[in-house]
């Protein structure tokens, strides 16, 4: 889905939303319920993620990230698969989004067949706009979550 689907009329909610928008919470203590959500997509076949890691746990500002990992098409029929990255930022001086997508690509796998991907992602996609309304990265834990998996890394001076 390019776009969040609502579960209700008028719970429109972007994906890159901020948890402090949350404003009806459920018994689960969530209120980002949609029917489908960003990146949603059904296929006739189904993928398995594997093998995810990064090249380093900490980063400097003008470094850059490089993670790999391995897409299988474990079904019986040739399928496409977007592969989404996205990112998440713990602790900033302003309220982070929920996570925010840095990376995709859309990956074709014959039944039966495995693929090893890799992706770089510099340290300045990890940037905001703070309060001075000027970019920065700053320093902290951040998590980059692909397929399913979450990984953390650290950002240093």
């Amino acid at each position: 889905m390019p776009i969040t689907y609502p579960r209700y009329a008028n719970a429109f909610t972007t994906y890159d939303h901020k948890a402090t928008e949350d404003r009806m919470v459920d018994a689960s203590g969530k209120s980002f319920d949609p029917l489908y959500a960003f990146g949603h997509g059904l296929s006739y076949t189904t993928f398995e993620y594997s093998a995810v890691a990064t090249d380093r746990q900490s980063y400097s500002r003008n470094d850059t990230i490089h993670l790999t990992f391995s897409v299988s098409n474990n079904g019986n029929l040739s399928g496409k698969e977007v592969i989404q990255i996205y990112v998440k930022d713990i602790k900033a001086s302003i309220t982070p989004p929920v996570k925010r997508l840095r990376a995709f690509d859309k990956v074709s796998l014959d039944a039966g067949k495995k693929k090893d991907l890799s992706y770089d992602i510099p340290i300045r996609d990890l940037a905001f706009v703070g309060q001075d309304n000027t970019w920065i990265v700053e320093p902290g834990s951040f998590e980059i979550m692909v397929g399913g998996y979450t990984m953390k890394i650290e950002v240093t001076e």
